[in-house]
């Protein structure tokens, strides 16, 4: 194989995840989980293992999160987070481990899911606001679960701002649906089901079908402390 047709095979499976993940958002999984199988495979037989762990890493965790397979999800994301470790690397294993807090916090285990949100703010860099757009809500999140409603608003709320200074409408929404998580555990209803709206209509704008579905049925969702 040619210098030229390795790194046309690489650039190729380096975007397919991505194009499993706006698949995985109109709700087609099965197409969605073909492109990263797809992409793995290709980056595997290059070598790429790093390129494989990171590209294709982060969009499985995503599809099985709007899929709703919170144990695949999880499997995912600790088999990530072991190579990663192994591998010292920092700056995706924050990421990484900020999505296994917030896949297990989800799942109710509150225990485990503090124990990589420490991790991840362990290994997230100061000046990184792509990995504290990931942290943040989840640590609002477990804050309010604890009883630390103060803190759970003021980290809500800092997720809120610096998502506002992106153009990710994904990421954005996802704070908004955070902070509504928050308003409602401490019993400011109103202001949780403003948030979930902003959320749904962030989505949509996005054409992220799944997210938006989610959100919504959150609406009807009694969060209990």
């Amino acid at each position: 194989m040619s210098a030229d047709e390795t790194i046309g095979i690489f650039g190729r499976a380096s975007i397919l995840p991505f194009v499993g993940g706006l698949y995985a958002q109109l709700g087609e999984f099965e197409r969605a989980r073909e492109f990263v199988d797809e992409a793995e495979r290709e980056l595997t037989e290059l070598g790429a293992l790093s390129a494989a762990a990171v590209f294709c890493g982060a969009a499985r965790s995503d599809i099985e999160l709007l899929a709703g397979d919170l144990d695949a999800a999880e499997a995912t994301l600790r088999d990530q987070c072991e190579y990663l470790e192994l591998m010292r690397n920092r700056v995706t294993l924050a990421a990484r481990a900020a999505k296994l807090a917030e896949t297990l916090y989800r799942q109710g285990r509150l225990d485990d899911a503090e124990h990589w949100a420490a991790i991840s703010r362990a290994n997230v860099a100061t000046d990184d606001t792509q990995q504290e757009l990931l942290l943040l809500p989840v640590e609002a999140k477990l804050r309010a679960r604890r009883g630390l409603q103060s803190d759970a608003l003021r980290l809500a709320d800092a997720a809120v701002r610096l998502a506002d200074d992106t153009d990710g409408l994904n990421v954005i929404a996802s704070t908004r649906l955070a902070r509504a998580a928050v308003l409602r555990l401490v019993e400011l209803e109103r202001e949780s089901e403003a948030a979930i709206g902003d959320a749904i209509a962030l989505y949509e704008r996005k054409g992220n079908v799944v997210g938006a579905a989610q959100a919504r049925g959150l609406l009807d969702v009694e969060v209990v402390a």
